[in-house]
């Protein structure tokens, strides 16, 4: 074999090589680069998991510190209107002032009744409209309203209407409407 005729065996090797290195450095990139896309999607998603769990850990805590208040919220707004239990709470409330509570009106039931039934939307909670009338001093009515304010049940007055039969008499006429609240 000829020098000549070998050199160029040589050279053609040689491109042959480099076009193989070249298209294997390619397939090689193109493999890492679709590798490093996958690590880098799997390091997002494990860095958002990992977000919610310090999130729910977080989450969980908060409960944990509001969990012994839960009963409390329970009685103060109750799933069902307790009728009775309102009526016996503001009657004894009434009797702890030295009034008399001759009777408790609640509004007119629509449909059968329910646990809900006779209450009015009010926000994110059920309003049950309760009137009633008490008869006593200034100081008895102070007594009962900082005994309603102290009531477990959430209640609002939303009207008091206060009239004194005559200038001489030292009773009052109290006329109360209230909303004790429910959760829908």
């Amino acid at each position: 074999m000829k020098p000549k005729r070998f050199f160029y065996i040589l050279l053609g090797a040689l491109a042959v090589l480099l076009i193989l290195g070249a298209v294997g450095y390619y397939l090689a990139s193109v493999s890492l680069r679709q590798r490093t896309e996958l690590l880098r999607t799997k390091l997002a998603s494990a860095a958002v998991a990992d977000e919610r769990i310090e999130q729910l850990g977080a989450l969980k805590q908060q409960y944990q510190q509001l969990a012994p208040l839960l009963p409390k919220i329970e009685a103060a707004v109750p799933k069902t209107k307790q009728q009775s239990e309102i009526a016996l709470q503001l009657q004894q409330l009434a009797a702890r002032a030295g009034m008399p509570l001759p009777g408790i009106t609640f509004s007119a039931s629509t449909g059968l009744p329910s646990p809900t039934s006779q209450t009015t939307k009010a926000g994110k909670v059920l309003a049950l409209p309760i009137s009633f009338q008490l008869t006593g001093t200034y100081e008895q009515l102070q007594t009962f309203l900082t005994s309603l304010e102290q009531l477990n049940r959430y209640t609002t007055v939303t009207s008091l209407a206060i009239a004194k039969p005559n200038a001489t008499a030292r009773n009052l006429s109290l006329t109360f409407n209230i909303n004790v609240f429910v959760k829908p």
